[in-house]
């Protein structure tokens, strides 16, 4: 896979974001709603092998 030259004929309007360090939290999510996770993290939940089963 080649990619082009400007990252914006890739992305397009998305481009701006590809650069950008956007750390991310689940606080205000929790706070506001009241709401906590449950079950396994992302990282382990994808490390599962059924996970991309169809």
């Amino acid at each position: 896979m080649t990619l082009p030259a400007c990252p914006g004929d890739y992305y397009g309007p998305l481009a701006m974001f590809a650069g950008l360090d956007m750390p991310a939290s689940s606080v205000l999510t929790q706070q506001r709603l009241g709401w906590t996770p449950e079950g396994i993290g992302l990282i382990a939940d994808i490390g599962q092998p059924e996970h991309f089963k169809a």
